[in-house]
């Protein structure tokens, strides 16, 4: 795969970005908090950023409609850095930093941003022959998997000899360098639509898609199930599980998150290795992987015991990541590469949804029923995703 250099610039570029971003999430959230002292005022700041990414996904329809999928992921990299440069002189040289300014410059970022998934992902289509998708997406899920474990660890160490305006300046410079790898992608070409002013029938565009799609909608129904079902892995919720089912200390949460992320790399790496084999089985393992996480669940939420709690967390991001892995290659193989953007900006539009409204119904259902009946209901919603695969697991 490292010899194909397009996929190896696309790689890199977008590893580049991924460690700016969290260095840059890092500094924002902790610049938030010294200026404040206010947890509620720090929190804005994650749900800015979804906020704001909703709303790209949104007009993504519009934009690529009109524009090349290169120049719109290089423009929305460039812009980012144009708005991390008044960022880094705001936090490093003024005492008294302007709270909505700060709140502008994070939404209008992170808006930017909203377009580089969806496009990125796209463009792994055009430069990767369709037998090598398996292992291109494995290589880099696992290496976004690999950046968010070591990036959110080293970026905590930072803050400890750097300030959050310097930690900032590292971000500026790892999102230049991804900018300049992006802007040497090959470029791609996609037949347009002819654009005659603006149709608000472009914004339904992705959901057209789904909708008329027998296996889109098979897999969004499942990735509805599986979104709400996970949002148990979520701080607020597993936090509280680990507190008052196993009367543990709380920095056990991090732990478990930990060991999560971990399973999830272990699992891409599997499938990276196992790619010939992976790409004859898709059906079994989007079947299988699906199954075996609705039973994971199921012992977590009967388990006592907090070295378990710890395997059946790594466990369960491996069984993940098996099946989301053969789940996204089999929709860049079977969807055309045209549509490929719409799609993946409406499938944002719709986890991020989802992901949002479910942890705020699955903290309350704690409340209501108690931590280790959510977990018995996500266990629920995972075993009905497998139901739903295994009934139609000929359209894999």
């Amino acid at each position: 795969m490292l010899k194909n250099k397009a996929f190896l610039k696309l790689f890199c570029g977008q590893s580049l970005a991924n460690i700016g971003d969290i260095l840059y999430t890092i500094s924002v959230i902790s610049s938030a908090y010294h200026l404040t002292n206010s947890a509620l005022v720090t929190s804005a700041v994650p749900a800015i950023i979804t906020g704001s990414m909703m709303i790209s996904g949104i007009v993504a329809p519009i934009i690529i409609n009109r524009f090349n999928l290169n120049k719109i992921w290089s423009v929305t990299q460039l812009g980012k850095c144009m708005g991390l440069l008044p960022l880094v002189l705001i936090i490093n040289y003024y005492n008294h930093v302007n709270l909505m300014i700060l709140y502008l410059i994070v939404a209008l970022i992170a808006f930017l941003d909203g377009f580089a998934q969806p496009v990125s992902n796209s463009l792994v289509a055009f430069y990767v022959d369709k037998p090598k998708l398996i292992q291109a997406n494995s290589l880099l899920e696992s290496s976004n998997q690999l950046l968010s474990i070591g990036g959110w660890a080293s970026g905590s160490i930072l803050l400890i000899f750097f300030k959050s305006g310097q930690i900032l300046i590292f971000s500026l410079s790892f999102s230049l360098l991804s900018a300049v790898l992006i802007l040497l992608l090959p470029k791609v070409e996609i037949i347009k639509p002819n654009v005659d002013g603006f149709s608000w029938h472009e914004l339904a565009l992705g959901w057209h898609l789904i909708w008329h799609s027998k296996l889109l909608r098979i897999l969004t129904k499942m990735d509805i199930l599986e979104t709400i079902a996970e949002t148990v892995w979520a701080s607020a919720i597993i936090i509280v599980f680990v507190s008052h089912v196993l009367h543990l200390s709380q920095e056990w949460w991090g732990y478990v998150n930990a060991l999560y992320m971990v399973g999830t790399f272990i699992g891409a790496v599997v499938t990276y290795s196992l790619g010939k084999i992976i790409n004859k089985n898709i059906g079994k393992l989007i079947c299988g992987g699906a199954f075996v996480a609705s039973l994971l669940m199921f012992f977590v939420a009967y388990n006592k015991v907090p070295i378990v709690l710890l395997v059946l967390s790594a466990l369960t991001g491996i069984a993940n990541e098996v099946k989301a892995i053969p789940q996204d290659t089999i929709i860049q193989q079977r969807i055309s590469q045209d549509k490929l953007p719409l799609l993946y900006a409406t499938q944002n539009i719709l986890y991020m949804g989802t992901f949002s409204i479910a942890t705020l119904m699955m903290g309350s259902l704690a409340q209501l029923i108690g931590i280790r009946s959510v977990f018995i209901l996500s266990a629920g919603l995972l075993l009905a995703a497998t139901v739903i695969a295994y009934k139609n697991k000929n359209a894999f």
